[in-house]
Order: structure tokens, then sequence, then C-alpha cells
């Protein structure tokens, strides 16, 4: 596979994305375009690759290159990076409807019961946690007023300082969501 940059060049720039130090919270997004940049290009080289290394052999057949090389050079840059994906609103809902076994419909409904309470505000808390979204889209896929969502999430937030079970259901929630998985 052609490299993104050759020799020198290319030892240089991951040298130079190494030591990049990303500590500021807000450098989350950055991180995420520059992989999802870096994904794109290398896509698109091994796509030209492709193209130009199908040439006919002697023997009549078609050289082509493996793409397995592609996925692995992202997960490095990912793990270089560290970048972690960020989840959508959708995902938080289905892992959390999936752990406390209720449907999305009851998670969203106006219901104060303490069965739909306690997971949406677990739910609207990992929300404003996990992703970049807004308090108003947050507020428009929970049918919430924005107060509502501020309100919930700070609640959640307050009570995990002295609340174990708490804390413990919003840590293994945080780390199903980031892994991918749906429970």
């Amino acid at each position: 596979m052609t490299k993104l940059f050759s020799g020198k060049d290319n030892i240089e720039l991951w040298e130079k994305i190494q030591k990049i130090k990303w500590t500021n919270s807000q450098n989350v997004i950055f991180k995420q375009v520059v992989c999802d940049a870096i994904h794109t290009l290398a896509k698109r080289c091994q796509a030209l690759e492709n193209l130009t290394c199908a040439q006919p052999m002697s023997d009549q057949s078609v050289h082509v290159q493996s793409t397995d090389k592609v996925p692995e050079s992202i997960r490095e840059t990912e793990k270089i990076l560290g970048i972690e994906k960020i989840p959508g609103i959708e995902k938080i809902q289905t892992v959390v409807c999936k752990y406390f076994d209720i449907d999305m419909d009851t998670l969203k409904s106006r219901s104060r019961r303490k069965f739909v309470e306690h997971p949406r505000s677990l739910a609207i808390y990992l929300c404003r946690k996990l992703t970049n979204e807004t308090l108003k889209s947050i507020s428009k896929v929970f049918n919430r007023s924005l107060p509502t969502i501020q309100y919930q999430s700070e609640k959640v937030k307050s009570k995990i300082k002295y609340d174990n079970k708490m804390r413990q259901e919003i840590e293994f929630l945080s780390e199903k969501i980031r892994e991918g998985e749906n429970l």
C-alpha cells in the first residue's frame, strides 16, 4: 500500500501527532475531525492504489492488493491520537433501555414513575457527559424542556458524589456505550 506520505515525511507526521498534548475537553472534537480526515484520506489512497495496481499480470490474473491494511492503519491512528468515537443520543438511549429493560417509547414518555424517571435521568446525564449535543437537541429527543434537561442532569451529577450504586451504574453504562456494545 502506498503510504500517505513517503519516507521521512511519514515519520515526521506521526512524531508530530504523537507529541500533541490533548488535555482540553474541547479538543475531543478536533481529534475526531483529524481522525476522520486521516480515515478518508487513507481510504482514497487505497482506492487509487487499487485502480493503479489492478493491471493484468503475465498469467492473465488481476493483481489487487489487500484492503485490510487501511483499517489497521486507522486503528493505529486512533490509538496514537487517543480518540474514542463520540456516541450519539440514540446509542445512549438504546443502551440505557436495554440495561433497565424498558422500551424507547417509555423512556421518552411523560411518565414520572420511578422505574422510568431514573433511567431517563441517567440517559440525559450520559448524553450531556458523553456527547457534544446541545441542551436543545437533547431536550427535543427526550421531549422535555431545557430547564428539565438541565435539572435532571445536575441532579444526577450531584447524587453521584454520595450514591455508590448510581456511580457504578453510570460507570458501567459509560463503558458499554464507549465500547459500542448493546449489552
